[in-house]
Order: structure tokens, then C-alpha cells, then sequence
């Protein structure tokens, strides 16, 4: 299994388990490149732009799934940047509950 770490290298705890240059190299590795966004991601994100409120934003998740569901496509073999934007953002969406301010 492959698993991924971060280590906050100016934690002491974290600081008594390597030398200097261990942590120095650890700081220094670059993060992992970002690939870029597809068409269909880019384009779901957008639909978002300029909605201030969480009233907005859940309408928008709403209509989204049921058109998926009328659709049949929820039955499809998809890719999971799909499910990505098409199924998960509903139940991230059912994660805010009343909040009335969204920081990103």
C-alpha cells in the first residue's frame, strides 16, 4: 500500500525523529504538480461563480442531481472525477448544514 504524509516539520514532535538534513530535505521536496482541470471540471466549478450564498449554492447542487437522476446516468460506467462532480458534491453539500458564512 502507498500512503501519503505531512509532516509539519516545525513541530517539535515531529522534529525529534530526523537529523537536520532530514528535515531540510523534507521542506524542501516540492509538492506533487496539480494536473490540469478537465473541461467537465472546469466547467461544473463555473457554474458556481458569483453564487455569495449557501441558499444559491444548494439550489444549484439540487437541480444538478436530479437532472442526473432523470437522466439514468447515475446507472453509467463512469470516471470518478464524474462521480467528483456530479454525485459527491450533493452529499459535501448536505456537510453544511445551516451555516450561514462559507470560507474557501
Amino acid at each position: 500500500a502507498v500512503h501519503s504524509f505531512i509532516l509539519d516539520v516545525d513541530d517539535g514532535i515531529i522534529r525529534q525523529h530526523f537529523s537536520e538534513a532530514e528535515l531540510d530535505e523534507i521542506d524542501c521536496i516540492p509538492g506533487p504538480q496539480l494536473p490540469e482541470l478537465s473541461e467537465e471540471i472546469t466547467g461544473f466549478l463555473n457554474k458556481f461563480a458569483g453564487k455569495t450564498s449557501l441558499k444559491e449554492i444548494r439550489k444549484l447542487i439540487k437541480e444538478m442531481i436530479v437532472r442526473e437522476i432523470q437522466s439514468g446516468s447515475l446507472k453509467d460506467a463512469n470516471l470518478e472525477a464524474w462521480f467528483n462532480c456530479h454525485v459527491w458534491s450533493v452529499v459535501f453539500d448536505q456537510a453544511f448544514g445551516d451555516v450561514d458564512v462559507i470560507s474557501v
